[in-house]
C-alpha cells in the first residue's frame, strides 16, 4: 500500500464514521477498488491497517 492509498482510506474512513451508513463497507470497498485482487500478505497488510484505522 502506498502512502497515497493510505491517505485516501484514511479520509474515507474520517468522513463516513459518523454517517448512519458502515463506514467499514466503504473502506473495504475502496480498498478493494484501489488495489484489485491482494495476494496473501498484501491482504493482511490491508486488513491491518483497516484495523488500525478502525480503533481511532
Amino acid at each position: 500500500m502506498n502512502w497515497w492509498q493510505a491517505l485516501i482510506l484514511g479520509i474515507i474512513e474520517g468522513l463516513t464514521e459518523y454517517l448512519p451508513v458502515s463506514s467499514t463497507g466503504h473502506l473495504i470497498v475502496a480498498q478493494r477498488m484501489m488495489m484489485g485482487n491482494l495476494t496473501g500478505q498484501e491482504k493482511a497488510a490491508a486488513d491491518c491497517f483497516a484495523i488500525c484505522i478502525q480503533g481511532g
